[in-house]
């Protein structure tokens, strides 16, 4: 039996690789959090609207949630500075048997592993995510190399979406779009993507999508099926809903004598 690797493994090894290196002699690369931003700008929209309609109880969970956003942003914003301001030593790049190790070895963590040279990607599968009974399914952990904006760069991508109620682009209570809010492991998300330790990068991704925190989520698990009453701020799933026929607002059963949008009776 042949103990050559996998033509394909170390191809995008040897390409990996590449892309380390040359980054090596570049500018310090600064990541803006595009993402979080744009979900900034989308929570103070829809608190603004809250606001000038008087709808109190939409008002405190859009305000709880416009502070995570906020937080997630400033924290990102901080770790870019200190890349500008401190401007690290460049880290030493692993070598080509390194990296093939560690595709290797994600063959044997996660059950599907897909790798496409032509897009410079390596993508792993993982096991339906539940948390709290909650399922929401499979998410592809997509990591590229050789793009713009540094040597390596990861998403993650839900395959069989459950949709938060509140905000259909959340798919997982720290995944906004295709963007993980990393918390507490972003200083190894960040140590792993610098230095080429791919094996860690996604156990740790996964990891974060296996763990619920829900100081830092972009939607809470007990509001994930339902939309918040504009009236009184409960969580209620749309089949529980009655819509004012005067301004075309969504309301709980429970407040639907009087729409305090239009102060109409239905």
């Amino acid at each position: 039996m042949s103990n050559r690797p996998d033509r394909t493994l170390l191809r995008a090894a040897l390409q990996i690789h590449d892309s380390l290196c040359q980054s090596q002699h570049g500018p310090h690369v600064v990541q803006l959090p595009e993402s979080v931003w744009t979900h900034a700008v989308d929570g103070q929209r829809r608190l603004q609207i809250a606001q000038s309609r008087d709808w109190s109880g939409a008002v405190r969970t859009l305000v709880r949630r416009l502070q995570t956003t906020l937080v997630c942003l400033q924290t990102e914003l901080d770790i870019q500075n200190r890349k500008l301001a401190e401007h690290p030593p460049r880290t030493a790049v692993p070598p080509v048997p390194e990296i093939l190790g560690d595709l290797t070895a994600l063959q044997d963590e996660f059950d599907d592993v897909e790798i496409d040279l032509r897009r410079r990607a390596v993508c792993a599968r993982t096991d339906p995510v539940i948390l709290e009974g909650i399922n929401l399914g499979p998410f592809s952990v997509r990591l590229n190399w050789g793009w713009t904006g540094g040597p390596l760069a990861y998403c993650v991508v839900a395959l069989d979406p459950h949709r938060a109620g509140p905000n259909d682009s959340v798919v997982h209570p720290h995944v906004d779009g295709e963007t993980l809010c990393e918390g507490e492991g972003r200083t190894a998300i960040r140590r792993a993507l610098e230095t080429g330790r791919l094996l860690d990068l996604f156990l740790v991704v996964r990891q974060i999508l296996e763990t619920y925190n829900p100081s830092s989520a972009y939607v809470s698990l007990s509001d994930w099926d339902g939309c918040p009453c504009p009236d009184c701020g409960d969580s209620v799933r749309d089949d529980d809903t009655v819509t004012c026929q005067a301004c075309d607002v969504g309301i709980c059963w429970d407040c639907s004598f009087c729409c305090t949008g239009c102060e109409e009776s239905f």
